[in-house]
């Protein structure tokens, strides 16, 4: 893949993961705010993004005024029919939550996303009914939603916050997938390795950690107590090996931008669940995923790589055990 191929396929609203629902599972189809339904069509070739300025390398990249998706959340209940009292499952994420693509109809498909497949597994095991409040940036434009306006939603928003402090499950996911995709992709950092790619890449990704601790510790404060929280790492997709993972400084650019270091760490200090999703779908060498896992961008996962992350996420969660 070229490089502008790769920018124009990286620039989607996000970056990432479905499987069929269990049966009888009742289905709340994305709405508006004014209760109308979400525009809906060929998904298309992914959205590209032409940026008109490129952000400095060495300062942190504005956030879009409006990623603020209209359907947020986005509510769905799997095993309605089961007795016992309803549990509630929030989902935070960027496109793998939205389910981009996975569906030739319409966009993006948060019905049929890894988080509803997961709440379809966890309800069956567990034999209750189980409502499933998703929130995930607008996936209608090329929107960046970075772990900056994460903060500032969790501090603020009250529909989240009240479904955080409700929750007995909160799902975690590419957290800080849209801070890197400036660097990566949108041509923030280019040039010659180590001066100046490696500040570049250092720079860019400086906040993360800061911002991550920041992110985890608003939602400790929040959640219940004996709340599961699983924070799962983002997983290198196939169009980054495929840009990158030749460059003979391929090893020392990883260890910049591979989010299991960023997300491990961090998960221990709050108690959370770490869930390795980047050895489930790139295999024990961490290296080109499974064939099938991904569509064609090399970026969002198919209903088989959907599957494959609610599975592991239903392994990691101890729940159904």
């Amino acid at each position: 893949m070229d490089t502008r191929s790769f920018v124009r396929a990286l620039a989607i609203t996000g970056v990432m993961v479905a499987f069929a629902g269990c049966s009888g599972t009742a289905t709340t189809e994305p709405t508006s705010a004014s209760g109308e339904a979400a525009p809906s069509g060929s998904p298309a070739p992914a959205p590209t993004m032409e940026p008109t300025a490129v952000p400095s390398p060495t300062q942190p990249t504005p956030a879009p005024s409006s990623p603020l998706a209209n359907d947020w959340p986005f509510v769905r209940t799997s095993c309605p029919g089961a007795s016992g009292q309803p549990w509630l499952v929030v989902a935070l994420g960027t496109s793998e939550t939205a389910g981009w693509g996975i569906r030739s109809d319409e966009p993006y498909s948060p019905q049929e996303a890894y988080p509803a497949q997961y709440v379809d597994i966890l309800c069956e095991e567990l034999g209750v009914p189980i409502e499933l409040h998703s929130y995930f940036p607008s996936q209608l434009g090329n929107e960046l939603a970075p772990l900056a306006w994460w903060n500032e939603r969790v501090a603020a928003d009250a529909a989240m916050r009240a479904d955080l402090a409700a929750a007995k499950v909160v799902v975690l996911w590419a957290m800080a997938s849209h801070d890197i995709i400036p660097a990566l992709a949108l041509g923030a950092c280019s040039g010659d390795w180590p001066d100046p790619l490696k500040a570049c890449f250092e720079a860019a990704t400086g906040r993360e950690p800061a911002e991550m601790d920041a992110l985890f510790s608003a939602i400790s404060e929040l959640v219940p107590d004996g709340a599961k929280v699983l924070a799962a790492d983002a997983y290198l997709p196939p169009a980054v090996f495929a840009s990158w993972g030749t460059k003979p400084y391929w090893q020392e650019l990883r260890k910049l931008i591979d989010p299991r270091a960023l997300v491990m760490p961090l998960a221990l200090k709050h108690g959370f669940t770490f869930v390795d999703t980047e050895a489930a779908m790139n295999g024990p060498s961490l290296e080109m995923p499974l064939e099938g896992l991904f569509q064609s961008d090399g970026l969002h996962p198919t209903a088989a790589g959907a599957l494959a992350t609610a599975q592991v996420l239903a392994k990691a969660d101890g729940l159904g055990d």
